[in-house]
């Protein structure tokens, strides 16, 4: 063991110091969760200089919007919203069919009033989809599948295909809107 240890800095510090720009504590931020960031962008797309790009991005946006952060939820969560939003609006400005039903589902977490769901949530709640629902809103969301390349991979007609991914959308949506209400109720409390 060497006679140095590393030093550890808790995320308060970390805030604090990127507000007044000092540029230790950014680089402090940045190295603790530049790995988690970047994992996270790989969900995506397998292109690791895009990945790489997007999260430099995420972290600029982090840097000018840290004073917003409201010590509500975490700020790991708070961050990875930033860097979701980043790689959904790369991909709406390519206009690549990806991210379609993603950035619906964007919209929807940006009004929900809390903004209590983060990005493990929707993975999770994607992931809780019936199997052939989720194939089919991954393949068609996330990667850019048309309905009738859908329909040839999996043996359904296109208009199955169509339905599947109508009715995940649907359950997601009624999912969000489940937890909204608990957490609207349990905020009355």
């Amino acid at each position: 063991m060497g006679i140095f240890k590393k030093k550890v800095t808790d995320d308060a510090a970390l805030i604090a110091g990127c507000i007044t720009n000092d540029r230790r504590m950014q680089e402090g931020l940045y190295r603790k969760y530049f790995s988690t960031l970047f994992y996270m962008g790989l969900k995506y797309t397998q292109d690791e200089d895009l990945v790489q790009e997007l999260t430099h991005d995420a972290f600029i946006k982090v840097f000018k919007n840290i004073h917003k952060y409201q010590s509500i939820g975490s700020f790991e969560g708070w961050m990875r919203k930033i860097m979701f939003h980043c790689v959904v609006d790369h991909f709406r400005a390519k206009k690549n069919p990806r991210f379609i039903e993603i950035e619906e589902i964007r919209q929807m977490l940006d009004n929900n009033t809390g903004n209590q769901i983060d990005f493990d949530d929707l993975i999770q709640d994607i992931n809780g989809l019936p199997e052939v629902h989720k194939n089919v809103f991954n393949m068609f969301a996330i990667e850019g599948y048309s309905h009738q390349e859908i329909a040839q991979k999996i043996g359904i007609t296109e208009g199955t295909s169509k339905w599947y991914l109508n009715q995940a959308r649907t359950l997601l949506k009624e999912k969000i809107a489940q937890k909204n209400k608990y957490e609207s109720y349990a905020r009355q409390n």
